[in-house]
């Protein structure tokens, strides 16, 4: 009989399937693990870690809230450069006075 090399490999190690199913159950839970197992199972051996991070973040946001932007309050916005208020002033059809001449 002429076997093919996937059926003589298969044929030798058929006797190991029974012992890799035993294994296979033993390693492997009976049901898989529920969100909260999983999550459970990501924060807890790290608890220390995850604190730290959150500690962290908690006062970046409490240092970004009370610092804030330096000179952002109150401040005009800056006139256009010269060259846009000569265009704005050639192109203007009423005649309301543009200022040119702006200090940097």
């Amino acid at each position: 009989m002429n076997k093919s090399l996937r059926d003589l490999i298969l044929a030798r190690h058929q006797s190991a399937t029974p012992r890799l199913d035993a294994l296979r159950r033993a390693a492997l839970p009976a049901t898989p693990p529920t969100r909260g197992a999983f999550l459970r199972e990501l924060f807890a051996p790290h608890r220390v870690a995850w604190r730290a991070l959150a500690a962290v973040w908690i006062a970046l946001l409490v240092f970004n809230l009370t610092v804030g932007r330096p000179g952002r309050a109150g401040r005009l916005p800056a006139p256009p450069p010269a060259a846009f208020a000569a265009w704005l002033a050639a192109t203007n059809s009423h005649d309301v006075p543009v200022q040119t001449d702006v200090a940097p």
